[in-house]
C-alpha cells in the first residue's frame, strides 16, 4: 500500500461538480506544490481537465489513489490537456481511469503533455491512453506495471516518440496496442523500449511501427492478436532489436513481419505453430540478424512458406537475413556449430575431363572449418572429387577440382559443399 503525503489535496474538499472539484484540486496542487489524492472515482464526462503549469516548471505534480479512485469519462475527448506545450513531470500512481469502449476517450494529449510517469494504474475501457496531434510526438513517458484492458482503436497512437518506455504492462482484450503513424515534424521513434509486457487477445494489431532508431522490444508475450503481433513498415529503420519474446497459439502466419528497408536484430524469440519471420516485404539492402530464434512443431523459423516455395532462397538465414540478389549460401545454427552450404547445379563434363569449380560463402573460410562435398550425378556415373582449397584472392571462395572418370560426357545434377564452424561468425 502506498503512503499518501499528509498534505495531499482531496477533490471532495471543494464544491461543485466532479469536474470542478478535480480541476480546483489540480490548480491548487500546482500552485501549492502538493499532490492530489483521488479517494473515489470522479466522473468528469463532458469536460476536460487542464494542467496549468507555467513554462519551464519542473516541480513534480503527483496524482495518487489507494482505493481504486481515479477519473471516469464516457464521452469523446481528452481527460488531461495542458495550458502550455511540453508540460511535464507528472507522476500518476495507483489511479483508475474508466470509460466505455468506442466512446473516443483519450487520457493524455501529447506533446502538450510530456514526461508522464504512470505506475500501477488501471486503464479500463479507455480507447486511447496517449494520442499525439497530427504533427506531434511522445517524449520521455514512462508506463510501468499497468493494466490496459478494453477499448477501441490504439492504446498508444503517436506520430513519433523520443525516449519512452513501457515496462510490465498488460494490454489485453481490446482492439489494438501500439500504432506509430510516422507523421509530423518529429516522425521517427528514437530510443524507446517495450519490455516484459503482455499483448494478448487483441482483435487488431499488437504493435505496428514505421521508421525507428534504437527501438527495443524485449521479454514480451504475444498471443491471439488477430491482426498481427509485430508489423514493421519502414522506409529507413536503422536499429530495431526484438529479443527474448514468446508467441503462443495459432493466429497469424508469422510472428514478426518485416516490410521495407530495415537494419534489425532478432534474438532468442520463440513462436508456437507459426513462423518467426515474414520477410517478403523487405527491399534491397535490408539486413535482419537472426540469432537463436526458434519455432515449435515443425514450422520454419525464418521463412514464410511462400518464400521457400520451390527451394529457391531469397534471403540468407541466420546470422543475417539479407535482401540481395538470390544466392545459394544458407547459414543455420546447430547448437555450437554453424552450418553453411553452397550448391552448384547442372555441371557438364566431357569424357575424362578435369574441371575446377568455385563455391562461395557469406563469410571467409577459416583453416579450422570442416569442409565436405556431396555429388549427385545423373545416371550414377563415376565422378571423382580430386582436391579443394581456399581461394586466397577471395577467402570466401573454395575451389574444387573434379574429374569425370567415364569415357563419355556426364552431368552433375547437384554438387553441394557444406562448411561447419565451431565458433559462430559475428554478424
Amino acid at each position: 500500500m502506498k503512503t499518501m503525503p499528509m498534505n495531499a489535496i482531496i477533490p471532495d474538499s471543494y464544491n461543485g461538480s466532479d469536474y470542478q472539484k478535480v480541476q480546483s484540486a489540480i490548480n491548487d496542487a500546482v500552485t501549492q506544490r502538493r499532490g492530489v489524492e483521488f479517494d473515489r472515482l470522479y466522473d468528469i464526462t463532458g469536460s476536460t481537465v487542464t494542467i496549468n503549469k507555467t513554462l519551464g516548471n519542473r516541480i513534480p505534480l503527483r496524482f495518487y489513489s489507494n482505493s481504486n479512485g481515479g477519473i471516469r469519462k464516457t464521452d469523446s475527448g481528452y481527460i488531461f490537456i495542458a495550458s502550455n506545450m511540453n508540460t511535464g513531470d507528472i507522476f500518476v500512481d495507483g489511479m483508475t481511469f474508466e470509460s466505455v469502449p468506442g466512446a473516443g476517450t483519450i487520457v493524455y494529449k501529447a506533446p502538450s503533455i510530456i514526461r508522464i510517469h504512470s505506475n500501477l494504474c488501471s486503464y479500463n475501457n479507455m480507447d486511447t491512453i496517449v494520442k499525439t496531434e497530427d504533427r506531434g510526438y511522445m517524449q520521455s513517458m514512462r508506463f510501468s506495471n499497468e493494466s490496459i484492458t478494453g477499448g477501441k482503436g490504439y492504446a498508444f497512437d503517436f506520430g513519433g516518440a523520443y525516449d519512452c518506455s513501457w515496462n510490465n504492462v498488460v494490454i489485453e482484450q481490446r482492439e489494438h496496442g501500439f500504432i506509430h503513424r510516422e507523421s509530423g515534424t518529429d516522425p521517427d521513434i528514437y530510443n524507446c523500449r517495450i519490455r516484459d509486457s503482455v499483448l494478448e487477445g487483441l482483435s487488431g494489431t499488437a504493435i505496428q511501427i514505421k521508421n525507428s532508431t534504437n527501438l527495443v522490444i524485449d521479454g514480451c508475450y504475444f498471443e491471439a492478436n488477430t491482426g498481427g503481433h509485430i508489423i514493421i513498415n519502414s522506409e529507413s529503420t536503422k536499429s530495431i532489436t526484438i529479443s527474448n519474446c514468446r508467441h503462443g497459439g495459432v493466429d497469424v502466419p508469422a510472428f514478426i513481419v518485416w516490410n521495407g528497408y530495415i537494419k534489425g536484430f532478432s534474438y532468442n524469440n520463440t513462436a508456437q505453430n507459426i513462423a518467426i519471420h515474414n520477410t517478403t516485404g523487405l527491399i534491397a539492402g535490408s539486413e535482419i540478424t537472426s540469432v537463436n530464434d526458434f519455432t515449435q512443431y515443425g514450422q520454419t523459423a525464418t521463412y514464410d512458406p511462400t518464400i521457400i516455395a520451390g527451394n529457391i532462397p531469397i534471403y540468407r538465414l541466420s546470422p543475417i537475413i539479407s535482401k540481395t540478389t538470390p544466392i545459394n549460401d544458407l547459414e543455420v545454427d546447430f547448437g555450437p556449430l554453424r552450418k553453411s552450404t553452397d550448391t552448384l547445379t547442372n555441371i557438364s563434363l566431357n569424357a575424362n575431363q578435369i574441371k575446377k569449380v568455385t563455391f562461395s560463402f557469406q563469410h571467409d573460410v577459416s583453416i579450422d572449418d570442416v569442409i565436405s562435398i556431396q555429388t549427385f550425378v545423373t545416371n550414377n556415373k563415376n565422378v571423382t572429387i580430386c582436391s579443394y582449397y581456399r581461394d586466397n584472392t577471395n577467402k570466401k571462395n573454395v575451389i574444387a577440382t573434379i574429374k569425370n572418370e567415364e569415357s563419355s560426357a556426364v552431368t552433375i545434377a547437384t554438387l553441394k559443399m557444406t562448411k561447419l564452424r565451431l565458433t559462430p561468425i559475428s554478424g
